[in-house]
C-alpha cells in the first residue's frame, strides 16, 4: 500500500483485547511484534473500541462511517485527508481490496482541491 500510496497514506493500528482476549500482550510487545513482521505505519497504544471507556477515535469513526460498533478485530477504516469521509471495512477486506476505495478518496479529494 505504501508503494502504490506513497505519503499520502498513512497507516495507523490500534490494538485491542476486547475480542475473546486475542492481544493481551503489553504496548512493548506488540511494538516489537509489529517491527519484526515489517509493518510500516502508526502502532498506538492499546485501546477499546467499543463501550464505556472506548477510545474518542473509535467513536468518531464509527458515527462518521455510521456502522455502529466494532465486531471484531481487524476491522479497517478509510479516513478522507480532512475526516469528512470515512468507511468501514470488515475483517475480511485486504489492503488489495481497499486499494481502489482509496484511490477513488484520494482522486476525489485532489478535484475538491484542485478547482
Amino acid at each position: 500500500m505504501k508503494k502504490q500510496f506513497g505519503d499520502r497514506l498513512v497507516i495507523v493500528a490500534f490494538p485491542c483485547n476486547q475480542f475473546s482476549g486475542q492481544e493481551p500482550k503489553s504496548d512493548a510487545q506488540i511494538a516489537e511484534f509489529t517491527k519484526r513482521k515489517g509493518f510500516d505505519g502508526v502502532v498506538m497504544s492499546k485501546c477499546k473500541v467499543n463501550g464505556s471507556g472506548a477510545s474518542a477515535v473509535f467513536d468518531f469513526l464509527k458515527v462518521k462511517s455510521k456502522t455502529g460498533g466494532v465486531m471484531w478485530n481487524f476491522y479497517k477504516f478509510v479516513v478522507s485527508p480532512c475526516g469528512t469521509e470515512v468507511t468501514r471495512f470488515t475483517t475480511a477486506a485486504t489492503p488489495l481490496t481497499m486499494a481502489k476505495h482509496i484511490a477513488e478518496t484520494l482522486r476525489k479529494w485532489d478535484e475538491r482541491n484542485n478547482d
